[in-house]
């Protein structure tokens, strides 16, 4: 890579790191260009050299939001665990730190994820096809259909939680959790 490309990511990183500073703590709607691009160090013209305004910056930090999870995912794939436990224990991980970060992650969630984490739902999926090839996950359904409901059940705890401020995401995601991996039991398993 080159000099030039470097500092085009290090000024795109910094920008974004300034706006995630910004929408927290004034919030996004109260968040302008002009300040992102202030704080930054950049002008508002050579903001939008990055970034075609506000909308556009929330969806680079939507974006840097799925590696991490996908991390968390292939983590507790590689884990000597029951698939069962590896949900279970994702689920509550995914819980502490998520809110750690609430005001955030409810933005990104909100505003500024409108295309959904393919790369997480892939994720899941490796874990319920290993989960089949052990013998832990239930056959009689494809894959793909039992990791969409795995992703789908994960991500409408969360987008619950964004909506409602009195919700708990650890106890939230623990009954979720419960009851995914006793969906996606094979008949006969223990421990589900």
């Amino acid at each position: 890579m080159s000099i030039r490309e470097e500092k085009k990511r290090a000024t795109a990183r910094q920008i974004r790191a300034v706006a995630r500073e910004l929408f927290v703590a004034k919030g996004y709607a109260q968040t302008s260009v002009e300040e992102i691009a202030l704080a930054a160090g950049v002008s508002r013209a050579g903001l939008f050299n990055y970034y075609r305004g506000k909308s556009a910056i929330l969806q680079g930090l939507s974006a840097e939001l799925e590696p991490r999870l996908v991390q968390l995912v292939e983590h507790y794939q590689a884990k000597s665990l029951t698939t069962a436990d590896k949900i279970r224990q994702l689920f509550e991980y995914s819980a502490k730190i998520l809110e750690q970060t609430a005001a955030l992650t409810r933005l990104l969630f909100l505003q500024g994820n409108s295309e959904g984490f393919p790369t997480l739902e892939l994720a899941f999926r490796q874990l319920v096809l290993a989960g089949q090839q052990c013998g832990e996950v239930r056959k009689d359904l494809e894959a793909g259909a039992l990791s969409e409901m795995l992703y789908l059940g994960f991500m409408a705890s969360l987008l619950g939680w964004c909506r409602s401020l009195d919700m708990a995401l650890d106890l939230e995601l623990a009954r979720r959790a419960d009851a995914l991996a006793q969906m996606l039991a094979a008949p006969g398993t223990r421990g589900y």
